[in-house]
């Protein structure tokens, strides 16, 4: 096990009196480019189930030897599954085998925390690239874990309702592309950050984030139609903070 996961380990059992709804780790499932900068202190919460998120990872890599599929999107149907936990494992475990580097993009209007989880808090983001207040080299900051990198909110509300930034958006996301090994975006959840529908069809894929024994089918399938009406390019589900009931040898045989 790596010296990140072990760190992250720790971060997470600091953690386990979180109260159920929040974004805290639960989940089960190169060169640097020249505009990325490293900001803060490692202050690493990325949760520890490093297996789950390999399986995530070679999954994404096996679709996109079939497809051209560079920039993911996370998504949940409800507030507090697990977005941002499982964008950050995912992203931690892709960038270990990254050249150019993965960067999480944080689209999560209702609860904007992976730089917070990462360390950094960069002063321009997502909001100052949109009304061009600010530059690439300026927004995207290299957190502590190796071939990370990070575009957070930044001080400006980012409005991707008006259709010049969501065209500046999807033209900056295709350049990232160029620039990175994979673009993962944190989108929240559909009900609080609706801003994610009208992404949908601007990126490569998208992730549906269920978390287990929580959220009802109707819900899930609800989730599903909108982002296909919305003309998503919908990969899957992950099912978040799942439990299990009988031991792991016994649960493979059945």
């Amino acid at each position: 096990m790596s010296k990140i996961y072990k760190a992250l380990a720790r971060a997470e059992a600091e953690r386990e009196g979180a109260p159920a709804d929040s974004e805290t780790p639960q989940s089960d499932i190169l060169t640097p480019p020249r505009h990325a900068r490293r900001s803060g202190s490692p202050h690493l919460e990325i949760p520890e189930r490093r297996e789950e998120y390999e399986k995530l990872k070679v999954m994404l890599t096996l679709e996109a030897t079939r497809s051209d599929l560079k920039s993911v999107m996370l998504v949940s149907a409800l507030a507090g599954e697990g977005v941002s936990t499982v964008t950050l494992g995912l992203a931690a475990a892709m960038a270990e085998v990254a050249r150019q580097g993965v960067l999480v993009i944080d689209l999560n209007s209702a609860n904007p925390i992976l730089s917070d989880r990462l360390g950094i808090d960069p002063e321009i983001g997502l909001g100052e690239l949109l009304v061009k207040d600010g530059t690439r080299a300026d927004a995207i900051i290299e957190s502590p874990v190796p071939h990370l990198f990070v575009l957070g909110r930044g001080r400006l509300d980012a409005d991707l309702s008006q259709p010049s930034s969501l065209a500046m958006f999807e033209e900056m996301v295709r350049g990232m592309r160029a620039d990175f090994d994979h673009v993962i975006i944190d989108g929240g959840a559909l009900a609080t950050s609706p801003d994610s529908l009208l992404v949908a069809s601007k990126v490569d894929g998208v992730i549906l984030v269920v978390q287990a024994e929580r959220t009802g089918s109707e819900t899930v399938r609800d989730a599903s139609n909108q982002l296909r009406m919305a003309g998503a390019n919908l990969l899957g589900a992950v099912l978040n903070r799942r439990r299990e009931y009988l031991p792991g040898f016994l649960a493979r045989k059945l």
